[in-house]
């Protein structure tokens, strides 16, 4: 799930992506996210952040995009 959001006046983007073994995010999985990062970035030409979630996380409700910027500010 790709979440866009509004920090500071400034839009970020940030890729949820669910594992089955939770217990390796931190270590194995560091340098795939600096790889999909860098892909974001080449493919789409904006900065991004990843973040890996354990399996069965994220809610099963359609959304690919969920865009939770404040349209008030």
């Amino acid at each position: 799930r790709l979440v866009v959001d509004n920090t500071e006046k400034t839009d970020t983007m940030t890729l949820l992506c669910e594992l089955r073994n939770s217990n390796e995010i931190e270590s194995r999985f560091a340098k795939l996210a600096e790889e999909i990062v860098t892909s974001i970035h080449t493919v789409c030409k904006l900065r991004g952040n990843v973040e890996f979630v354990g399996s069965g996380t994220l809610p099963n409700d359609g959304k690919v995009i969920d865009d939770v910027r404040d349209r008030d500010n």
